[in-house]
């Protein structure tokens, strides 16, 4: 399974690290946890690549306990891939913060795409 997700390269003001803002220590530990999925963090300037990246992908992760409503999951859903976000967003698949929530999620996605 490969899943997109989003992971800033900088840190934000108040002294709060990325890692805790995107969810990104939760992606962390999935990949330590199912090294068989594939995690493809998305970076690109080009919009080719960036299509490319939604046509080859089964979900875009965005664990988010910041950023609601983003152009990558507007993007993700117009390419139809499924989104799971942690904001109620029509279209979405609503997980919690935390890693039980989203581990339960990607498996039942693992599910329907194996």
């Amino acid at each position: 399974m490969k899943i997109l997700y989003y992971h800033p390269n900088h840190v934000h003001s108040g002294g709060i690290s990325n890692e805790w803002i995107y969810g990104i220590d939760l992606i962390y530990i999935l990949m330590k946890l199912h090294p068989k999925w594939n995690f493809v963090k998305m970076e690109t300037n080009s919009k080719l690549k960036l299509r490319e990246m939604y046509a080859t992908s089964d979900c875009l992760l965005r664990p988010s306990r910041h950023d609601g409503y983003s152009f990558g999951v507007i993007e993700a859903l117009y390419y139809g891939l499924p989104v799971l976000h942690t904001y109620p967003i029509p279209g979405v698949i609503l997980i919690e913060p935390n890693l039980k929530s989203i581990e339960i999620e990607l498996l039942r996605l693992w599910l329907e795409v194996k």
